[in-house]
């Protein structure tokens, strides 16, 4: 700890904040009417999903990196940017969640059924940058990831990481980028995650040749 930086406990949004075994946010979904189904169309807060076998999904990301490489995890990281953005943007406006409360929206990023997940340090710097520090207990995209494939030289939660990254940006109006340290499918104990915020968006390659802007993709979403 130094003079630019406060401990977790310290900030006023922790306070009283007790670790649970599931999702928080998962338990409101159920509890008040967010999940439900119609005629065959499952919807989550009125807008409509479906849910695939983390095999498949396992599968699918195995194969599309070892066909692209990098780009498919800079894809599935962006892919989980703008969906966390956008998450965050619809809880706090739709739902009224505090912007504040950081825990709750955490929370939220548990829901996609990607294991718990828990902020475990909050740092404000005083130039108004901001460090945020994550850890997941039991990812299952990870621990499915290293059954059938065996341990990876890389960690492999890049939607996730995306999806905290991207969550963030609302909260704070800043600009985002993430990384993973720690990953269950390198034979880690945990997933750990590092946010810091920066001065530019970066700029992907996979979205040069398009004719629309990333802007255009992030206001269409919204």
């Amino acid at each position: 700890k130094t003079e630019k930086e406060i401990e977790l406990s310290e900030y006023k949004a922790f306070d009283n904040k007790k670790k649970g075994t599931i999702s928080e946010f998962f338990n409101h979904l159920i509890a008040y009417g967010g999940f439900s189904f119609d005629e065959g169309v499952m919807k989550i807060w009125g807008y409509p999903y479906f849910f695939i076998p983390l095999e498949a999904y396992t599968e699918f990301y195995y194969d599309l990196v070892n066909n692209l490489g990098k780009e498919a995890k800079e894809i599935y990281y962006w892919l989980g940017k703008l969906a966390g953005r956008n998450a965050s943007i619809m809880l706090s406006k739709k739902f009224g969640l505090d912007k504040k409360n950081l825990p709750d929206f955490v929370n939220g990023a548990t829901q996609d059924g990607f294991g718990y997940i828990e902020i475990t340090k909050y740092i404000p710097y005083k130039d108004g940058s901001v460090r945020g520090e994550i850890i997941g207990t039991n990812s299952s995209f990870a621990l499915s990831y290293k059954e059938k494939f065996g341990k990876s030289n890389d960690p492999v939660d890049d939607y996730t990481l995306g999806v905290l990254s991207g969550g963030a940006e609302p909260l704070f109006d800043l600009i985002f980028e993430g990384r993973e340290e720690k990953c269950m499918a390198k034979g880690d104990k945990n997933c750990f995650y590092v946010l810091e915020s920066v001065n530019e968006r970066r700029k992907y390659k996979f979205l040069e040749n398009l004719p629309f802007t990333e802007d255009e993709i992030i206001e269409k979403t919204k």
